[in-house]
């Protein structure tokens, strides 16, 4: 007997996905793969090829592709998480406890603390985590 839900045999699937720059540089082809969910799957670069960033934007649906088909199930939730850093225009303690306004004051120092971020422990510890912005 099967213990779980029938969305839960629905892979990711890619067919044929390409993606071209609005300068109409074309980037990516015939790019195709099936994933059952719960794969881990690697997205390496060799020193040639580039384009992981892109694909990942895809993927994350970022940017959409120029041709093919991208399914991602629809119950299933795909971020992308940028490798740049974006900060709210707002305190410091707004930023760290963004999604969780009741945040306990101890557990965010903690994490803090084991990440070793002493200058931010220090704006807080200075009482600057209300509108100052001097931390950014």
């Amino acid at each position: 007997a099967k213990s779980w839900a029938v969305e839960d045999d629905i892979p990711l699937e890619i067919v044929g996905m390409a993606y071209a720059f609005s300068s109409g540089l074309r980037f990516m082809s015939n790019i195709s793969l099936t994933a059952p969910q719960g794969s881990m799957i690697a997205v390496t670069r060799s020193n040639q090829v580039k384009g992981r960033s892109t694909f990942l934007k895809l993927l994350g649906q970022v940017i959409s592709p120029t041709g093919g088909n991208l399914f991602i199930p629809s119950h299933l939730r795909v971020l992308h998480v940028s490798y740049q850093p974006v900060a709210l225009d707002a305190g410091l303690w707004l930023n760290l406890t963004f999604g969780d306004q009741d945040a306990s004051r101890d557990r965010v120092l903690g994490i803090l603390q084991g990440l070793g971020m002493r200058t931010t422990l220090h704006y807080l510890a200075e009482g600057q985590d209300d509108d100052d912005r001097s931390w950014l």
